[in-house]
């Protein structure tokens, strides 16, 4: 008799387990991934921008050493611009992108991830798309070069 309940806890734990580790591992992301570059030397470059979205006064600030920085995309849109401030220089970037709905298992709540990330407009000497989908599993998504 105690083996049959040790039996049926045990299996209980399991099929708990596996629900919790499907829901958990669904990798997409809300926020796309910006790394900062040196133009001319094409090398990881420290950055102390004050990001704000247009027509908006939140701020994603950064700090002096900063060579990367996540930042949120809406999913009531479509494209957004983003403008990267310091004492001396002014930047914009415009970037468009797809949100999207997926379900990653039945038994999970639908996750948001953003596909066909492009940009649309750029002040920076130049940009370059890594990945078009905000995924965990992605490092980054846009190189930008200043």
């Amino acid at each position: 008799m105690k083996k049959a309940i040790l039996l049926l806890f045990s299996s209980f734990l399991l099929i708990t387990c596996s629900d919790i580790d499907q829901c958990t591992s669904d990798s997409g992301l809300t926020y796309m991934v910006i790394t900062f570059h040196d133009a001319e030397t094409k090398t990881s470059k420290k950055s102390g921008f004050r990001i704000f979205e247009a027509g908006s006064t939140t701020q994603f600030g950064l700090s002096d050493d900063s060579l990367a920085v996540g930042l949120p995309l809406d999913p009531m849109d479509t494209s957004l611009t983003f403008l990267f401030d310091t004492d001396t220089l002014d930047y914009t970037l415009k970037v468009r992108y797809d949100p999207e709905f997926s379900l990653f298992d039945p038994g999970c709540d639908p996750s948001l991830i953003f596909t066909g990330l492009d940009t649309l407009n750029s002040t920076f000497d130049s940009t370059a798309i890594i990945g078009r989908v905000t995924d965990r599993l992605l490092p980054k998504n846009i190189e930008v070069y200043f």
